[in-house]
């Protein structure tokens, strides 16, 4: 059996811009059939998906940043990654486009299959707090044998 690795009180931290999560422009590759690029399935994103309308970062993309970072958080290699279950986000100020963001995820604990996280957003410069998600996930729990 693979030696599977878990760190369950070892902070997840990530520093990134909302600028650098998007590319100046989606356009289909050449020879490609399609003419609607989906960004979904792109590394990049498009700028309307990550900034608001007012120029500060999407709440829709934080909620997306603490899904990806809480469950990469507890996830284990060699198996398949949990499924959310149920996700609070508390958005206490906001962050413009440019601005450097910290990403720091914690495993709060582990019973069984089920997972809990807290991830905080916040603001590299000042040091404010942008928002603070908990995010609960469910998975096949690591065998003893």
């Amino acid at each position: 059996m693979k030696n599977r690795k878990y760190y369950p009180h070892s902070p997840f931290l990530l520093t990134a811009s909302p600028s650098s999560l998007v590319s100046t422009s989606i356009t289909p590759s050449e020879g490609s059939e399609s003419t609607e690029s989906n960004p979904a399935s792109s590394p990049a994103l498009s700028k309307s998906l990550v900034v608001s309308p007012n120029g500060v970062f999407a709440s829709g993309a934080i909620a997306n940043l603490v899904d990806k970072v809480g469950g990469a958080v507890v996830y284990v290699e060699g198996l398949p990654m949990n499924v959310s279950v149920d996700m609070s986000i508390s958005y206490l100020s906001t962050a413009k486009f440019n601005d450097e963001l910290e990403i720091i995820g914690r495993c709060l604990g582990k019973i069984g299959g089920y997972s809990g996280t807290s991830v905080l957003v916040r603001n590299k410069l000042t040091g404010e707090l942008i928002a603070e998600g908990r995010h609960s996930l469910f998975g096949k729990h690591v065998s003893k044998m």
